[in-house]
């Protein structure tokens, strides 16, 4: 009894289990996601929870990858987690690929004076897969 009780551990069971997943999420990513928001009063701003609004991102979290497409004409403000704020100019695309884990972005209107378009500001949230070299080199720990 004791012998089988060793191999059978719940636990340990569990721990497997959420180490293999980690591994195959850590080597393919997650599906993207996209976020569009709406119309953007003059210096009003816009925010999300990605846990929130996109339920099925909680099995990759935390997603590390970010592509902003501004094809509006006004500039905006992006804040990732509350804390770090950067200038997205009017009509670039930016990404962030800082290794941050992604909980809350804001973007905020800087122009005084002219509101977003709909649909002309589009945010894509992913978890990065491994890179070749990361793969080569788990493979040969």
């Amino acid at each position: 009894m004791t012998v089988f009780a060793g191999l059978f551990n719940r636990q340990g069971l569990q721990a497997g289990f959420e180490t293999e997943r980690m591994r195959r999420i850590r080597r393919e990513g997650s599906p993207l996601y996209r976020w569009i928001p709406g119309i953007i009063a003059a210096t009003a701003s816009a925010a999300i929870y990605l846990n929130t609004q996109f339920p099925d991102s909680k099995k990759y979290a935390p997603l590390d990858w970010l592509e902003i497409i501004n094809n509006d004409l006004v500039d905006l403000d992006l804040t990732i987690n509350g804390m770090e704020i950067r200038t997205i100019p009017a009509g670039v695309i930016r990404k962030v690929d800082d290794d941050i884990g992604l909980q809350h972005i804001a973007i905020t209107n800087r122009d005084a004076a002219l509101a977003s378009v709909a649909g002309k500001i589009i945010l894509s949230f992913q978890r990065k897969a491994m890179t070749a070299d990361g793969a080569a080199r788990e493979k040969y720990r």
